[in-house]
């Protein structure tokens, strides 16, 4: 009995020996494995601490690159949220790429018309076709861009996001827009100077007869009133003519270095004077000089250059805007006609100066409608207007390496312009009251 008592203790004793070896030797494996798992952690930290400077410098040449690029480019993700964006769109969206990164793209405020759907291209995996968008800055700037849009695949395949690219093509659009108006002013280039002959000759002879008729009829006569009329018609349509001729074949200029501010004097005085002659008493016509350029020591009149030029189209460009600001003040209001040097211009010695002319109404402003095309020829809205007015003032500043520009608000009146190249003489031989100094033809 006790020998078998003895057997079975010794059986259940057995079993618990084993386990405790094979424990005690398995620790060390374990062990092992957790010291190679470390190492193995230890060395890809180690991998990934190396691989993240050359990572970085990787993105920031990627960046670098993509800013040197003149195009817009914008990247964003499968979600359409932007990843990368680089200066060209900076400037084109103006939008900072620090505060686009991570929000989805077509939640940036872009003004851009139409809107690039390209979320709507990532769901669908098919990127939308070329277009030509515009985008609105906040000062009232425009932007014609070309926006192309690519997708992202990876290498099964699948879209992953997406890239849109944008071009500016504004200057291109304005060399266009050139090139049509130059191809217009030739299409009645040919008409005009085909006609020129065929109704000038008559029209004088009609307007001359007109003139003897009127001399001859004593004021009482009925038919005295009939003769003025065909005297101003005939008037009227040979200023049409020859307006129609300047556009069509340009003047041969006369140009001499004047003072611009003597100009202006003298186009005030004719001005001054159709005003009474219309009757228009509540129209008062003034002469203002600007503020001199920032870094100019000179004041008054003084700080403004004179220009070389030639006086009578210069004249006759200064006139056309001040009937056209006369026609928007009906019911009276001020006319100035102001010299000075547009800020930026003319600050340093290196800087080739630049002299204003500007002809500045108190009148209703133009209408928005027709402010893309209002110097265009014909383009009008008066009922006996001709429509060449302001067309004529933009060909005599393009005669003269300058141009011609505006601002209105509407029923806050408007600002017409002239900016032209300064001469070689001394501002200071200008004198207070724009008397010119030694006048000579430019070479």
């Amino acid at each position: 009995m006790a020998s078998s008592s003895t057997d079975r203790k010794s059986r259940r004793a057995g079993p618990p020996r084993r386990v405790r070896a094979r424990g005690r030797k398995r620790g060390p494996e374990l062990q092992e494995v957790v010291l190679r798992t470390q190492r193995d952690v230890t060395e890809a930290n180690l991998s990934l601490r190396e691989q993240l400077p050359r990572l970085d410098m990787t993105l920031q040449y990627l960046q670098g690159f993509l800013d040197t690029l003149d195009v817009g480019i914008v990247g964003v993700d499968a979600e359409a949220r932007v990843v990368i964006m680089n200066r060209g769109a900076e400037r084109i969206l103006g939008v900072k790429a620090k505060d686009a990164r991570a929000l989805p793209y077509e939640a940036l405020d872009t003004k851009m018309v139409p809107p690039p759907p390209i979320a709507e291209a990532i769901r669908q995996g098919q990127p939308p076709a070329p277009l030509r968008r515009v985008v609105h800055h906040e000062r009232g700037g425009r932007m014609l861009v070309e926006s192309v849009v690519s997708l992202i695949r990876n290498g099964r395949g699948r879209v992953i996001g997406a890239v849109h690219l944008l071009k500016d093509i504004s200057p291109a659009d304005e060399l266009e827009k050139k090139l049509q108006h130059q191809d217009k002013l030739a299409a009645i280039g040919k008409v005009a100077v085909s006609l020129a002959h065929e109704v000038r000759n008559p029209l004088s002879a009609i307007e001359g007869f007109g003139h003897l008729l009127v001399r001859n009829l004593e004021t009482s006569d009925p038919c005295r009133r009939f003769a003025e009329n065909i005297v101003r018609a005939a008037s009227h349509l040979n200023q049409a003519v020859t307006s129609t001729l300047v556009l069509a074949r340009p003047p041969r200029l006369d140009l001499r270095e004047l003072c611009p501010l003597q100009l202006m004097q003298e186009v005030k005085d004719f001005v001054t004077q159709e005003i009474n002659a219309k009757g228009l008493h509540d129209i008062q016509v003034f002469v203002e000089i600007g503020r001199p350029p920032t870094g100019s020591a000179r004041r008054g009149h003084e700080a403004i250059p004179r220009i070389v030029a030639d006086r009578e189209q210069l004249k006759r460009a200064c006139l056309n805007l001040c009937r056209n600001a006369v026609d928007a003040m009906p019911q009276g209001g001020r006319l100035t006609l102001k010299v000075s040097v547009p800020p930026g211009n003319g600050s340093s010695a290196a800087a080739d100066p630049v002299v204003r002319l500007s002809v500045i109404d108190s009148g209703s402003g133009v209408l928005r409608e027709i402010r893309s095309r209002m110097f265009q020829p014909f383009e009008t809205t008066k009922e006996d207007g001709t429509g060449l007015g302001l067309a004529i003032v933009r060909k005599i500043a393009e005669l003269h390496s300058g141009k011609v520009s505006f601002e209105s608000r509407r029923g806050k009146g408007a600002r017409f312009h002239l900016d032209l190249p300064a001469g070689h003489v001394p501002a200071h031989k200008c004198g207070p009251n724009g008397s010119r100094g030694s006048r000579r033809a430019a070479s």
